[in-house]
């Protein structure tokens, strides 16, 4: 059974399994901590968990941007923009830390911080990028982390959009507007062409 507990002004969860190596991280979220320690759980019920995890303390994030960048970006049609994203990733503070010591709480404070600066739609086109990293690490490159960490990150929303109808009087108002625009093409002899017939001017 995983231990959960108040450390330091974070959730730490610790999960001991005879055989293996003491597994622990710390999350800002205790929600995120037990969810962590579950999935860490089902991967030593199955037996799918490394017992050597020192790649993951030798390697950075910028590791990942870096190789990423070189070998997945170049093949596609929008490198241009994701080398841009990549290396706008590579300038933040969590690019420097080690792998062993990523966690939710890492992106989810990027993506608190990004929210101040630009838009939603942004940010979720950040946090899609970093998460397809993650998984390619896992997936293709056998980094033995033992969940993405942008799995337990809440994109944000995007805003909802407006269905406004005219007010009263605003009617009455563009068609005024659209006959004196009308009126100044013809005092200028601008006549607009047959496939315009149907304008308001």
């Amino acid at each position: 059974m995983a231990t959960i507990r108040n450390h330091r002004g974070k959730w730490q969860a610790i999960v001991r399994r005879k055989g293996y190596p003491q597994q622990s991280k710390s999350f800002i979220a205790k929600t995120h901590a037990i969810k962590w320690a579950r999935q860490v759980e089902s991967y030593l019920d199955a037996g799918a968990v490394p017992t050597n995890t020192k790649l993951l303390d030798d390697t950075s994030v910028a590791d990942l941007l870096v190789r990423y960048r070189d070998t997945v970006t170049i093949h596609k049609k929008g490198l241009s923009s994701e080398n841009t994203r990549l290396n706008s990733f590579l300038r933040q503070p969590w690019a420097e830390l080690k792998l062993s010591k990523v966690s939710a709480g890492t992106f989810s404070h990027y993506r608190d911080q990004r929210l101040l600066v630009v838009q939603p739609a942004s940010v979720r086109r950040d946090l899609g990028l970093i998460r397809a990293i993650f998984e390619t690490a896992i997936a293709e490159w056998d980094f033995p982390l033992t969940a993405n960490p942008l799995i337990n990150v809440k994109k944000p929303r995007e805003p909802e959009s407006r269905d406004r109808r005219l007010q009263a009087g605003e009617k009455e108002l563009l068609l005024a507007a659209a006959e004196a625009h009308r009126e100044s093409w013809f005092k200028f002899g601008i006549i607009p062409s047959h496939r315009d017939r149907n304008a308001p001017w």
